[in-house]
């Protein structure tokens, strides 16, 4: 009786369907990323930083610019050198000098080769290396002076504590003034 029982058994579990075990690799990942998004919600964490790691959990390519609202370059990866050449000819058409005049061209070519719309310090430090020029040695101070009323250049990033973005004032200067000469 005991052989027909075990027999009986493994007739039922083989004509039930099994899962594959990409089946079941899909559902281990689902699960959790559902226990990752849930954990997320609990913590009350901002939105965009939501977006960037539900991206970085999927494993979706992240969009032309830097997650979140382009957030600023991360510093240590090394540029493709075509990039380098388009920053290093651009600052050499512009021909200024001072950090006054210069972040806001470097943080405009970030802008439009869709790398960053905001940065930080070291996103900045960042943009100088590839430049090819010597950053200011008070970058931050630098920065400040250019969210000034007196320049007027950059505007802080709201929401963002330490990231700064080209303004429209910046923008123009760039467009108008930079570029003439």
């Amino acid at each position: 009786m005991l052989k027909n029982s075990s027999v009986f058994d493994t007739c039922e579990t083989s004509s039930t369907p099994k899962k594959s075990d990409s089946q079941m690799t899909e559902n281990n990942q689902t699960d959790a990323l559902k226990k990752a998004l849930t954990q997320i919600e609990e913590l009350k964490i901002p939105q965009h930083l939501q977006d960037t790691s539900l991206k970085f959990l999927l494993n979706l390519p992240s969009p032309t610019h830097l997650p979140p609202k382009g957030a600023a370059l991360q510093a240590g990866i090394p540029p493709a050198s075509q990039e380098v050449s388009d920053l290093r000819s651009f600052m050499a058409s512009v021909k200024l000098t001072g950090a006054v005049n210069q972040i806001p061209c470097l943080l405009y070519w970030a802008k439009q080769k869709g790398e960053a719309a905001e940065a930080d310090e070291k996103a900045v430090i960042e943009l100088y290396r590839r430049a090819g020029l010597k950053p200011p040695k008070n970058v931050t101070q630098s920065i400040r002076d250019l969210c000034s009323k007196k320049y007027g250049r950059l505007e802080v990033t709201p929401g963002q504590s330490g990231y700064v973005q080209i303004s429209r004032v910046g923008e123009d200067f760039v467009i108008h003034d930079a570029t003439k000469g």
